[in-house]
């Protein structure tokens, strides 16, 4: 009789047993959540590095690459690189129109890349990013390539002539309308002219002389250089 456990007693053990293994087991399935919860967080901070250094690595890949060209001097395809870099599409981006063109747009920046211009079909657009200034224009066919100014305030609108093959030039005001003023003569389409920040004159070659002539009528085109002259230049 007195080697019998008490029934009381034995529920008491019992229920201390059960208690703590079930505490036990509590824990080890917690400590498991726990180990696959830092393990989970360790596998996407990886990945968060891996994919910075990725786009750090792309991004110094591309400025080695620029930097090797201008050594080499093609100025030309540096420039059609980055170009087509600023162009390429970024989830920050603002899109320049909700409907593509027709032709193909023309993009050109301001020197301090601070102004914008660009043409859609028979359109040209100016904005200035800086002061928040927006201004269109109609042209008068769709162009073929444009010069800006230094400060992109007036730009050399180049249109293909059909018939000749040749190309004219029309100097306009990119802010307002107070500039429209074609050219006196017919050029190669091969090169370009250019225009004073002022918009007062616009340069251009015809036969590989260079010709100065003042936006204003009469049209009176100047020669201010001639080939055998620009030629010995080029040679010095």
């Amino acid at each position: 009789m007195k080697n019998k456990i008490k029934p009381y007693c034995f529920a008491i053990f019992l229920g201390i047993y059960l208690f703590s293994h079930e505490k036990i087991i509590s824990s080890k399935i917690s400590f498991f959540l726990k180990q696959i919860f830092i393990k989970r967080n360790m596998i996407l901070v990886l990945f968060g590095i891996s994919f910075f250094n990725f786009c750090k690595s792309s991004h110094e890949t591309f400025i080695e690459e620029i930097q090797e060209l201008v050594e080499q001097e093609k100025y030309e395809k540096a420039s059609e690189k980055l170009k087509e870099k600023l162009q390429f599409p970024k989830d920050r981006d603002e899109l320049l129109s909700a409907e593509a063109p027709e032709s193909t747009r023309i993009i050109e920046f301001s020197n301090d890349r601070l102004k914008l211009v660009w043409t859609e079909d028979q359109k040209i657009f100016f904005q200035d990013l800086a002061a928040g200034e927006n201004n269109s224009r109609s042209l008068d066919q769709i162009p073929s390539n444009l010069s800006l100014s230094q400060n992109a305030n007036y730009a050399l609108v180049e249109y293909t002539m059909q018939a000749s093959g040749g190309c004219r030039y029309v100097a306009i005001s990119l802010k307002d309308s107070s500039l429209s003023y074609e050219a006196g003569a017919q050029v190669s389409c091969k090169s370009r002219g250019s225009i004073l920040p002022d918009g007062s004159k616009i340069y251009y070659f015809v036969d590989d002389n260079l010709y100065e002539e003042k936006t204003v009528e009469p049209r009176k085109p100047v020669l201010v250089l001639q080939k055998e002259k620009s030629y010995h230049l080029f040679l010095i």
